[in-house]
């Protein structure tokens, strides 16, 4: 499990959009994907690459274990505490039980909640609000890529796979679907997923800035739309990096910014002046927009290769 405070879960107009989608292969792996333009039309451009890494050149370090089990959220609705180990003591069980009941304490301010875990560390909020927005956009992604769920060519049968920032969890319980043979873990600093899942997905409340303490690696790891999610995405992108098998992708799916537009029609108009007000905003919590640019370079240091 990831962390000691981590929790398993199991409760419930732009002219152009540019996506930067980068998913690498681990070591073992010999095929190179090129760059390619997936779709296209007066309206939305998207710049799709996949790639692929190979060897870093030294054997990855074994990832750490964390010393508590992971804690099931749902049992937080519940005061039976079975599921854990009575022989960890009192102590623990007030102490787990304290953290689970903590996940569900949100922020309120504006009239908007916001996550308990790690509170104010993501700027945006987790009402029902922005749940929707959440699901308009995985929405809109299964548009703009026909339905396509990943852009790595993974094999038919997965064993691990990993969702991270994933928000209401639909892009994991599709995943889930897709892959039966895969255990797909999606995590969130929010605990907002649906209760009725596939039984090879679960969810848990964990902050991917933190040192991720797997008690296995990932054939498979993804995030998207992470725009202002990491004050530290080439931490985050290390993390992946020690965490997946050989052979596996990692993958990122996320939007350029600022947004603009092929004709130029969006100059000088309202949106425009939302987008930049809103990229100085999401700046000034020290959160770059712009971040996408530099992942190429922060995968080649992770020891990622063939990037594209």
């Amino acid at each position: 499990m990831s962390n000691s405070s981590s929790f398993q879960e199991a409760i419930p107009g732009s002219n152009e959009v540019g996506v930067d989608s980068v998913s690498l292969t681990n070591l073992d792996s010999t095929e190179h994907i090129s760059s390619t333009n997936i779709y296209s039309n007066h309206n939305v451009t998207t710049d799709i690459h996949t790639s692929s890494y190979g060897h870093h050149g030294s054997a990855a370090a074994e990832p750490q274990i964390a010393d508590a089990p992971g804690l099931e959220v749902d049992s937080v609705r519940s005061s039976n505490n079975s599921d854990v180990d009575s022989t960890m003591g009192d102590s623990f069980l007030s102490s787990t039980a304290s953290i689970r009941e903590s996940v569900y304490e949100y922020v309120e301010e504006n009239g908007r909640t916001y996550h308990a875990y790690n509170s104010g560390k993501y700027i945006l909020p987790n009402d029902d609000a922005e749940q929707e927005r959440l699901n308009l956009q995985h929405h809109l992604f299964s548009l703009l890529f026909d339905g396509v769920l990943h852009l790595a060519p993974l094999p038919s049968e997965l064993h691990n796979a990993l969702d991270i920032g994933t928000g209401t969890g639909l892009w994991a319980t599709e995943f889930a679907q897709k892959y039966p043979s895969a255990q797909v873990i999606g995590t969130d600093l929010s605990p907002i997923q649906p209760i009725y899942v596939p039984p090879n997905c679960r969810f848990e409340v964990n902050d991917a800035e933190e040192p991720w303490n797997y008690s296995q690696k990932f054939d498979y790891i993804h995030g998207r739309a992470m725009v202002c999610c990491f004050s530290d995405p080439a931490g985050v992108i290390n993390s992946a990096y020690d965490f997946l098998h050989p052979g596996g992708y990692f993958e990122m799916q996320v939007p350029q910014m600022p947004i603009v537009s092929i004709d130029s029609s969006i100059n000088g108009t309202s949106l425009e002046e939302w987008v930049r007000v809103s990229c100085l905003a999401v700046e000034r919590r020290g959160r770059k927009v712009t971040n996408s640019r530099h992942y190429g370079k922060w995968m080649a240091e992770a020891g990622f290769v063939d990037i594209v």
